[in-house]
């Protein structure tokens, strides 16, 4: 069944036939009930669609059969392990990024002073003015924006959609799970 839409905006939402769905997605892909994605993947990509200031709660839908004294607790924990384990990922994913767009910042400093020092040259009286238009405020001046898109690409809005996936993160961790007996017939 997947995901169901929370009632109201401080909760979300995740229907699962048993525990272990949350970090697996289904085996059996015949199933009416398969999901691509584990459970908290789609908690992440509804937390991800929300306003993560109001989310207060999550609610694990779960048939009867699988609930236990402990269930919750359990859950919870391995929920807050598993947002814990993945925000060093994302940490380590957003430092590579930085260094990368760093790296790639010298290069690109080069490129775009070469392009410029071109696009000049071609840019001189006595070239044919089909030339000089061709290459001196085209192709040198294209290939200097190009050098530094890439760098400044990078540095700027590359490690965006990580930071997001981080804050949704801290908010999975500190949002309250409740484990309920799900109410539709199976």
């Amino acid at each position: 069944m997947g995901v169901i839409t929370a009632p109201d905006q401080a909760s979300v939402w995740v229907r699962l036939d048993s525990p272990a769905a949350m970090f697996a997605p289904s085996q059996d892909l015949l199933s009416p009930d398969a999901r691509l994605q584990s459970g908290i993947d789609d908690l992440l990509l509804q937390l991800r669609a929300r306003r993560l200031s109001r989310i207060r709660s999550v609610t694990v839908l779960l048939p009867a059969s699988e609930i236990q004294d402990a269930t919750s607790g359990r859950l919870s924990a391995a929920v807050r392990r598993y947002c814990e384990l993945r925000l060093r990922e994302n940490q380590l994913s957003r430092r590579v990024v930085r260094r990368d767009g760093w790296a790639a910042f010298g290069i690109g400093l080069l490129l775009f002073a070469i392009g410029l020092w071109l696009s000049s040259i071609f840019l001189a009286r006595g070239i044919p003015e089909p030339v000089r238009e061709l290459l001196g405020n085209g192709v040198f001046l294209v290939i200097a924006w190009v050098g530094l898109w890439y760098p400044l690409d990078s540095l700027v809005f590359t490690g965006q959609p990580l930071k997001r996936e981080q804050r949704a993160l801290v908010t999975l961790s500190r949002a309250r799970l409740d484990v309920i007996p799900d109410p539709t017939p199976g």
